[in-house]
C-alpha cells in the first residue's frame, strides 16, 4: 500500500504531529503521531534512550512511521478539507506547517 503525505502540522511543543495523507483511493486521511514529553518520562522514573524528543527535525524513515498505523476515523475528499479537521484537534489549533511531506511507495 503507498501513502504519500501531502501535509504536515506539528504541535507547538514539538511533541505531536498530525500528517494528512493522500492514499490509494484518492482520498485524504489524518494520522497522528506523539512522543512523550520529556518531563512526564522523567518523572515517571522512566528511560528511553535514543528517542525522539520532537518532531520538529525528526528523521523517521516513513515505512517505520506509518508501520502497523491506522488514520483516525474519517477520510476528505478534497484536501482542503483535512487541514481544517487537523486545527480542531486538541492541541493543534495553533499548530505549525512543518517539515517536509514524505512518500512511502
Amino acid at each position: 500500500m503507498g501513502i504519500e503525505e501531502v501535509e504536515i502540522y506539528v504541535t507547538r511543543d514539538g511533541l505531536g504531529r498530525a500528517a494528512i495523507v493522500r492514499e490509494a483511493a484518492a482520498r485524504y486521511v489524518i494520522y497522528l503521531h506523539w512522543i512523550w514529553d520529556p518531563r512526564a518520562v522523567a518523572a515517571a522514573g522512566l528511560r528511553i534512550e535514543g528517542g525522539r524528543t520532537t518532531w520538529i527535525d525528526d528523521k523517521t524513515s516513513v515505512d517505520k512511521l506509518y508501520e502497523d498505523r491506522l488514520p483516525e476515523p474519517g477520510s476528505y475528499h478534497a484536501i482542503d478539507d483535512a487541514p481544517a479537521k487537523v486545527r480542531e484537534l486538541p492541541h493543534f489549533s495553533d499548530a505549525t506547517q512543518s517539515i517536509r511531506p514524505l512518500r512511502l511507495a
